[in-house]
């Protein structure tokens, strides 16, 4: 599964929008859509930001 895809299905499961989500992190208009359809992935910083904020857990080297 892409990681557009799993994004969107955290995204709507919560509730969220690619509008809300993309003001609360400071992203352009269209990100959340372009990560959504595979155009573009975000960068490692930031899907570490993501992951914290659905309450995921960030694997590390040491796990």
């Amino acid at each position: 599964m892409s990681f557009g895809r799993i994004f969107r299905e955290l995204r709507e499961g919560r509730g969220l929008t690619r509008a809300g989500i993309e003001e609360s992190l400071g992203l352009m208009a269209g990100t959340v859509s372009r990560w959504e359809n595979g155009w573009e992935e975000p960068e490692e910083e930031l899907l570490i930001e993501l992951a914290h904020r659905f309450g995921l857990r960030v694997p590390t080297e040491e796990t």
